[in-house]
C-alpha cells in the first residue's frame, strides 16, 4: 500500500474521532441548556450535523479499509454507474460529473449535514415552516434514487444534482449571511462567536468538497501530484474540516 494511502486512512480515522467527539459535545451542551431551562435549537441541529458526518465517514472508512487490506473492492464508488457513454453528456450537461457514485453519496449526506445548520437559522429568524430544512432534506432523498438505474442516465439525474448545488449555495449564504451579520451588529464575546462560525462554515465547505476529489479544482495536481492528487486533496480536505471543527466548538460552546 502506498504511503499516501496510509496517510489518507489515518486522517479517516482522525476525523471519525473528531466528528463522534463534536456528536457528544453538542448533545451534551442541547442538555445543559435543556436543563437550564433554554432549549438550544443551535445544539440540535450541528449534534445532527455532525452525527450525520460521523455515520458518513465511519462508512466510508470502512469501505477503503476493507478496498487497502484486500477485503473486497471499493472502486465502484469513484467510478461510473453502469451504462454511461458520451451521448450524455447533453442530457447531464456541466452536471454530468457529479452522476458517480462518491457524488451522489456526498451530496445526499452534504444536504442532510446542511440541513443541520440551517433548521436552527430558520428559527431565529421565525421561518417557521422550515421551508429550506425540508427543501434540503427532499433534496438529499432525490438525490440518492440517482442510483435507480432507471434513472441514473436522465433529466431526473441533472434536476436533483442541480438542486444539490443550489442546496450548497443556499446552506453557506444563510450560514455566512447570518453571522455576517451578528457579527457587525454585535461586540465582545458574541462578534467572536460569529466570526468562529463564519470561518468553521467557510473551511467545512471548501473541505468537504476537496475530499471528493474533483479534478478542476485539485490543490495538489499542479504542484505534481499528478497521480495521487486525489488521495494528497483528501487529506488537505478532512485537515480544514478538522480546523472547522474546532472553531464550531469555540463559536458554539455553551456558557451557563
Amino acid at each position: 500500500m502506498a504511503f499516501e494511502n496510509e496517510i489518507v486512512l489515518v486522517t479517516r480515522f482522525v476525523i471519525v474521532v473528531v466528528y463522534l467527539y463534536m456528536f457528544l459535545f453538542f448533545r451534551k451542551n442541547y442538555l445543559k441548556s435543556k436543563a437550564a431551562g433554554f432549549t438550544n435549537k443551535f445544539f440540535v441541529g450541528y449534534a445532527f450535523f455532525f452525527l450525520v458526518l460521523f455515520g458518513f465517514q465511519v462508512g466510508y472508512s470502512i469501505s477503503e479499509t476493507g478496498s487497502a487490506l484486500g477485503l473486497f473492492s471499493s472502486g465502484w464508488i469513484e467510478g461510473d454507474f453502469p451504462g454511461y457513454t458520451e451521448a450524455y453528456r447533453a442530457i447531464l450537461s456541466f452536471v454530468f460529473k457529479m452522476v458517480k457514485p462518491i457524488f451522489v453519496l456526498g451530496l445526499s449526506s452534504l444536504m442532510l449535514i446542511i440541513a443541520g445548520q440551517v433548521y436552527p437559522l430558520e428559527l431565529t429568524l421565525n421561518w417557521n415552516k422550515w421551508i429550506i430544512t425540508k427543501y434540503l432534506v427532499i433534496v438529499s432523498i432525490g438525490v440518492l434514487l440517482i442510483f435507480i438505474p432507471q434513472l441514473t442516465w436522465t433529466y431526473y439525474s441533472f434536476v436533483f444534482c442541480l438542486a444539490a448545488v443550489i442546496g450548497v449555495v443556499i446552506g453557506l449564504v444563510m450560514n455566512m449571511g447570518v453571522n455576517i451579520k451578528l457579527a457587525r451588529v454585535s461586540t465582545g464575546e458574541l462578534r467572536r462567536r460569529s466570526i468562529s462560525i463564519i470561518f468553521a462554515s467557510l473551511f467545512f465547505y471548501i473541505g468537504f468538497i476537496y475530499t471528493l476529489s474533483i479534478t478542476e479544482i485539485s490543490i495538489t495536481k499542479p504542484l505534481g501530484f499528478v497521480d495521487t492528487w486525489a488521495r494528497w486533496d483528501t487529506v488537505f480536505g478532512y485537515s480544514l474540516q478538522i480546523v472547522s471543527a474546532i472553531l464550531y466548538r469555540q463559536g458554539l460552546r455553551f456558557k451557563s
